[in-house]
């Protein structure tokens, strides 16, 4: 028999829904939720988006380094990954063997739609507002390209498409009844 995960990091492209799928599977397993960028906001009292423009990405990934290794001390815990977080090498080997990586998947064209009702997401530009529909499109899937061998990492894979977070959450945990 396995043994069930005492920790589950949610890792997707930004808009695939990681943290309120996250804070509905918390609940659903009556576990601590923990999201990563939310975290690194509050350690420095900024946006993702000002860390980024006013301190660089090196200065972001650090700081997401530190929250993560505070967040794999907690147990049980749902942790929302953010969506380049495991780009980062020391990120990646941080996380192995803490628990299990559950990657959410929303086809590219589905991650645009949401991420246009979004605020601005550093990696796609100071204003996703300034973006065409084609630009925005062509930024997404280079990014999800520079991230698919990370991704591809997962232990368990859940589409997002046409499904609400609550349903994504409900079918990550009847997929962890099963296991």
């Amino acid at each position: 028999m396995t043994r069930r995960p005492d920790r589950l990091f949610l890792c997707g492209f930004s808009g695939s829904g990681k943290t309120e799928t996250g804070r509905y599977l918390a609940q659903m397993l009556g576990w601590t939720f923990l999201d990563t960028d939310e975290a690194v906001e509050k350690k420095t009292g900024k946006t993702i988006s000002a860390v980024y423009d006013e301190e660089g990405e090196d200065h972001f990934r650090t700081i997401e380094f530190e929250v993560i290794q505070d967040a794999v001390n907690q147990t049980p815990a749902v942790i929302a990954l953010g969506g380049g977080a495991l780009v980062a090498a020391q990120n990646h080997r941080l996380i192995q063997g803490q628990g299990m990586l559950i990657l959410l998947h929303a086809s590219p064209e589905v991650l645009c739609e949401r991420l246009k009702k979004s605020f601005a997401r550093p990696l796609l530009g100071p204003s996703n507002d300034n973006m065409n529909d084609t630009n925005m499109l062509q930024r997404v899937n280079l990014l999800l390209e520079t991230r698919s061998r990370q991704y591809t990492e997962a232990d368990l894979t859940v589409a997002t498409d046409g499904k609400t977070p609550y349903q994504v959450a409900q079918e990550i945990a009847e997929r962890l009844r099963r296991a």
